[in-house]
């Protein structure tokens, strides 16, 4: 102890010995300009001294530097010059007289060839790639190197810059005319294999509407603009539409069609994602080549692996076991409604169950508490977990980037991140570090951590592990019961596939839940329906069980329906795309869709279409009683997908809905209040199905 004070003290008294040497510098250098008779702005204050352009104010921001600036010069502007002190008592001058200006800017620019001497904003000599990119340009060079590169680009300052900007313009108008030659005659392609097609393309990104104007300036839900074209042409069985530059793509209207591309055919329509990649392509900045490796973008036997290796942890039995976690933090849900009651406090409902949702994933899926209950702050998972899913005017900007080859090239050469950097490399350090602790202390949860353990240590196969449900028809598939390839896997691999469930789990089971107690709240007849059915399975439990067990909360059918026609009416994700990956024929009709061509069905709209539901507008979860669902394809349902690449999560994400459903009506009601809106909007901001606006309710204890 004794020998840590004389360490600080030491270290106190070295300190003090170099500020004060400094400041003694400091202090002589500030009455340069007075020992050489030049007149000087007084009041130089350490370390800043009196430069107008190092003001306090104007590092601060609360002043822009010109008003500084114009200040200084009035009080000394009928002086031919007047001498200033940087930081740390740096001389600088400043040159008010004009003719003296003409001889440093002209006369004698031999001398004064160089822009920056003593500070240098742009990183100095810093090895950083994009500091280089600016200390490298005509503002920053110095002496005969910027003589040098000055001397290339002079042209276009002298006689010849007429001609050269014309003939700029030539090549530019050229290759715009190539590229709207070869645009024209892409968007022909359909009428010219007789399908009928989406009229007025426009040049440069067609009218594939997930490209729409409106959607990349955020101005509207992609869903909106997606049912407008459904709604043009949904007695079609097939449409064919165009992407940027023309590329062509195709919406699947016909639900045996739909069958056809997502199980009866999927060896060919395995890949979701072909031509477009907002994901940033094949960019080697790592958070953007940690979303390339999720489930969501991989391709072919590489995601049949990944797939294989994460289908055991969302089994009926795995379920079960983490339907403990899920009762637990149901507590907290109804505390905070406990409280909201009591106070007579409206609820933000996207708040509640976001609160639900990420403590649910997170303790499940992770070990970890995100401790979002008894917070009155956003914790800092929630808020970068709501920011992934959110655009801004940089992410429209890189998405724009992300489609224009010259463009995307470019990013990729100054390793511009193009898909949410900060939120990505924060919830991949949370895993990591959670993968290592687990590894360290070789504690065991039986959850999607320890799984990934076993993949990436290659430990054991799917079929070793005995995981196998046979209720899942995704894991029996004969397509996916594989080996799996080690050399396939990397940590990065199965890490980035973590960091997807954590996330998109998160938002859209909060969303759906948020949806469903706006429904019942404006449907009290629904809302008593399931109350009567909550309080039946109640009263049938053991006297050990407070709380439904797994098998009796499956066995709930009208749970079911008001979950799954919340679904249907606020759909997630607004379609499903596929992409084909040979040439395909479509069943029943003489037209071939040439390989690599996007596949579109529109779950927003077909889920709103009034041939498979009444009153498709309308929240009605009859909709989805036994004798409705056998009237209907099975395919006019699609809020997860179906077949082999159905959302993974599915089963877990009901549950978690169902347990948290079933905790809060146990005990209270959910009802409209003044602040409720009267219509839920989809948020322009995202591509998902997120409400614009806060979702107030009122509660009271039953």
């Amino acid at each position: 102890m004794n020998c840590r004070a004389a360490m600080i003290v030491e270290i106190l008294v070295l300190l003090l010995t170099l500020f004060g040497i400094t400041y003694g510098i400091f202090k002589y250098r500030i009455t340069y300009w007075s020992r050489h008779g030049v007149p000087n702005e007084p009041n130089a204050t350490f370390p800043f001294g009196n430069d107008p352009s190092f003001h306090p104010d104007v590092i601060r921001a609360k002043i822009n530097s010109a008003y500084v600036i114009d200040e200084l010069y009035q009080r000394h502007k009928d002086k031919p010059f007047i001498g200033i002190y940087g930081p740390l008592g740096q001389q600088s001058i400043i040159i008010n007289d004009l003719e003296l200006i003409k001889h440093v800017l002209i006369k004698d620019f031999d001398v004064f060839v160089d822009r920056f001497g003593q500070f240098n904003v742009f990183g100095g000599d810093s090895e950083v790639f994009t500091d280089r990119l600016w200390q490298q340009q005509l503002l920053i060079l110095k002496g005969e190197l910027w003589k040098d590169v000055r001397s290339v680009f002079s042209p276009l300052s002298h006689c010849s810059r007429a001609t050269m900007i014309i003939e700029l313009l030539a090549l530019l108008l050229t290759l715009v005319g190539i590229t709207y030659g070869i645009f024209k005659y892409r968007i022909t392609y359909w009428s010219r294999h007789g399908v009928p097609s989406e009229p007025n393309a426009t040049f440069p990104l067609g009218n594939d509407p997930t490209f729409h104007p409106d959607v990349i300036g955020s101005k509207r839900n992609p869903a909106y603009v997606i049912d407008e074209v459904y709604q043009n042409h949904k007695e079609k069985p097939f449409v064919g539409i165009y992407g940027p530059l023309g590329q062509q793509s195709i919406i699947i209207n016909d639900l045996e069609l739909i069958k056809h591309v997502l199980i009866k055919d999927f060896e060919v329509f395995v890949d979701r994602f072909g031509q477009f990649n907002v994901f940033g392509g094949d960019s080697e900045v790592f958070t953007d080549r940690l979303w390339r490796q999720q489930l969501l973008i991989l391709k072919g036997e590489l995601w049949k692996d990944v797939r294989s290796v994460f289908s055991p942890v969302f089994t009926s039995g795995k379920m079960k076991l983490m339907m403990h976690f899920m009762k637990a933090i149901s507590l907290n849900l109804q505390e905070e409604m406990r409280q909201c009651a009591q106070d007579s406090k409206p609820i933000d409902l996207k708040d509640l169950f976001g609160k639900y949702s990420m403590d649910t994933i997170a303790t499940c899926g992770f070990g970890v508490d995100a401790g979002s209950f008894g917070s009155s702050q956003e914790t800092t998972l929630v808020k970068h977990a709501k920011n992934v899913f959110g655009r801004n005017r940089w992410d429209n900007f890189m998405l724009m980037c992300s489609l224009i080859p010259g463009l995307n090239a470019f990013c990729k050469m100054l390793k511009l991140p193009f898909f949410k950097p900060v939120e990505t490399q924060f919830f991949y350090d949370i895993i990591m570090q959670t993968i290592q602790n687990r590894v360290k202390t070789k504690e065991r949860k039986n959850d999607l951590v320890d799984l990934m353990i076993d993949a990436i240590h290659f430990e054991k196969t799917l079929k070793a592990k005995g995981e196998i449900d046979v209720e899942d028809n995704v894991i029996q598939s004969s397509t996916l019961v594989h080996k799996i390839k080690k050399t396939d896997f990397d940590e990065t691999l199965v890490v980035s596939n973590a960091l997807l469930i954590l996330i998109a789990g998160y938002d859209t089971t909060a969303m759906t839940m948020t949806y469903c107690a706006y429904e019942l709240a404006k449907s009290q007849i629904a809302q008593e329906k399931l109350i009567q059915e909550i309080d039946e399975v109640m009263a049938n439990l053991s006297e050990d069980q407070d709380f439904p067990d797994y098998n009796t909360i499956q066995t709930m059918p009208y749970l079911d329906s008001v979950l799954h026609e919340t679904l249907r009416l606020h759909c997630p994700i607004p379609l499903i795309s596929r992409n084909n990956s040979r040439d395909y024929k479509i069943p029943g009709h003489d037209v071939m869709i040439p390989k690599g061509t996007d596949v579109y069905m529109m779950a927003y709209s077909i889920m709103r279409d009034d041939r498979y539901f009444d009153q498709p507008n309308e929240f009605n979860p009859d909709n989805f009683s036994k004798a409705a669902k056998e009237k209907r394809s099975p395919y006019a349902y699609l809020p997860f997908g179906q077949g082999p690449r159905a959302c993974i999560g599915m089963r877990f994400a009901l549950l978690e809905a169902k347990v948290g459903l079933v905790s809060v009506l146990t005990k209270y009601r959910i009802k409209t209040c003044e602040e409720t809106p009267q219509q839920a909007i989809r948020n322009n901001y995202t591509f998902l199905g997120n409400p614009r606006d806060k979702l107030w309710v009122a509660v009271e204890a039953r």
